[in-house]
């Protein structure tokens, strides 16, 4: 194994250090309406790359099972998909129900976007099943 040099060693601290600093001093780096958002959007591009793990199964000659190798790509993305998803419906409480609506028309969108959070993994996970049962 290579060993690395004490510059190599400064530079990663320096950098530590100011990802730490960056982060100490700002403490809505993450706020809860922007971790929903991202994760939304990671949710969203999981589900992306579920359906072409999914497609794999399809057409190709190769050396493995397609099948099986789209199965178990499909169940590890499914797998990121479900702890995203769980990530997303603790930031989504932080942001709806420490302050529930009190308009309909601003309690909908709420209620359809817990929807749309957990009906990716649902969907993914039955994809999965299916994908094992052929």
């Amino acid at each position: 194994m290579a060993t690395r040099s004490p510059a190599t060693w400064r530079a990663g601290s320096v950098l530590l250090q100011l990802c730490i600093s960056i982060y100490a001093t700002s403490p809505t780096l993450l706020a809860p309406a922007n971790a929903l958002s991202t994760l939304l959007t990671v949710e969203s591009l999981l589900f992306a790359g579920m359906a072409a793990a999914a497609s794999l199964g399809a057409t190709g000659s190769y050396a493995v099972s397609p099948r099986a190798a789209a199965a178990k790509l499909a169940l590890a993305v499914t797998c990121v998909l479900t702890t995203i998803a769980i990530g997303a419906c603790f930031a989504w409480a932080r942001v709806f129900l420490v302050a529930w609506p009190s308009r309909i028309d601003e309690q909908v969108p709420a209620i359809c976007l817990l929807i749309g959070i957990a009906a990716q993994p649902l969907v993914a996970w039955t994809i999965v099943r299916l994908a094992y049962r052929r």
